[in-house]
């Protein structure tokens, strides 16, 4: 068969081929509605003068 007509038979049954390569998925994905929690430690990251940690 040609490509063409499978490619066609394939996409009125509503399946998909495999696809080759590097498939590269975030490890966690946040949930937008989800409570952020509370920032307890109290981080403060400005600095007194420049050039100084």
């Amino acid at each position: 068969m040609a490509r063409c007509t499978v490619a066609r038979l394939m996409k009125r049954l509503g399946l998909h081929g495999a696809v080759r390569g590097d498939h590269k998925r975030p490890t966690t994905i946040a949930e937008a509605l989800t409570e952020r929690p509370a920032d307890l430690v109290k981080r403060d990251f400005t600095v007194s003068a420049p050039n100084r940690l």
